[in-house]
């Protein structure tokens, strides 16, 4: 019976990661099409606090069975970004919160911190997991070297992840960086984004400055 049970738990190992490699390969590509020029990704304004929450719910069944809890503040409730909302939440948002959950104990706590200073917005995701390996901190985000490792649990990965959420930052014309807590206990990702509020308002205030084009006379047409 134990044995059955291994092999059903390998199972159900494999059968996530070629789930998670087939929505890898689907991200890439997009962003392949976005940097060739054949698609592009459209900004709006997004409900931080929504998409957080949705991505919470995706991973939420990882997080019961490792008896995780994650505590969101804001520092104001109706904060938004400019970002591709679908992007947004099942790429960037629940992947790191999927990280974040990986690499940390059972019955831990993922914080996420929202606050924001005039045109930026910053998102912080701390755990209080194993942290980052020292050799492998300035390579998390690079496609062509090996930051693949094991979770808490075993859980498998690509090690392609973060890549893919460092592209799309950058898309969405912000910014992402790690580093492992001062307390020696935990890592924690840190994301910038465009103040949506900011950037309306900076859109309005350009549009009043600019010098209006002069019509040009209509030119009669004789029939």
């Amino acid at each position: 019976m134990k044995d059955k049970d291994g092999i059903l738990q390998n199972l159900g190992r494999v059968s996530g990661v070629i789930e998670n490699m087939a929505e890898l390969i689907q991200h890439i590509r997009k962003i392949q099409s976005i940097e060739s020029g054949k698609s592009n990704i459209k900004l709006e304004p997004v409900p931080l606090k929504e998409s957080i929450e949705n991505s919470i719910q995706l991973i939420r069944k990882r997080l019961e069975k490792k008896s995780q809890h994650i505590r969101v503040e804001f520092e104001e409730q109706d904060i938004q970004a400019m970002a591709e909302p679908s992007s947004l939440c099942h790429s960037v948002f629940s992947n790191l919160l999927t990280n974040a959950s990986k690499f940390s104990p059972e019955g831990s706590e993922v914080l996420v911190r929202v606050t924001q200073r005039n045109s930026v917005i910053r998102v912080d995701i701390t755990d209080q997991g194993i942290g980052i390996p020292e050799t492998m901190i300035n390579s998390l985000f690079s496609f062509t070297n090996e930051t693949h490792r094991e979770g808490t649990h075993g859980e498998e990965g690509s090690g392609f992840g973060l890549p893919v959420v460092k592209k799309y930052m950058k898309f969405y014309g912000g910014n992402i960086k790690a580093f492992n807590n001062i307390d020696g206990i935990g890592s924690t990702f840190t994301m910038t984004f465009v103040n949506a509020a900011t950037n309306n308002q900076d859109n309005v205030e350009k549009s009043k400055t600019e010098p209006k084009q002069k019509r040009k006379p209509l030119r009669e047409v004789n029939q």
